[in-house]
């Protein structure tokens, strides 16, 4: 299997949460990248966590991934 990566903006909400926890689960995800406005506290090497307000961060600093959510 293919390993993929993805961005997932809005990871603090109920739907956000949610999809974070079947990403970390899923064999196929190695990279998981979460755009934030407060801080969430997630202990996994595969998880990149960046705060900020997404206005205020260039679409060329975004990681290039396979999947946006």
């Amino acid at each position: 299997m293919k390993q993929r990566s993805a961005l997932v903006i809005g990871a603090t909400g109920l739907i956000g949460k949610s999809l974070v926890a079947k990403l970390r689960q899923h064999p196929a995800y190695q990279d998981i990248h979460l755009f934030v406005r407060k801080t969430i506290d997630i202990d996994d090497p595969h998880v990149n966590i960046r705060v900020g307000e997404l206005e205020s961060s260039p679409p060329e600093s975004y990681p290039h991934v396979d999947n946006v959510f």
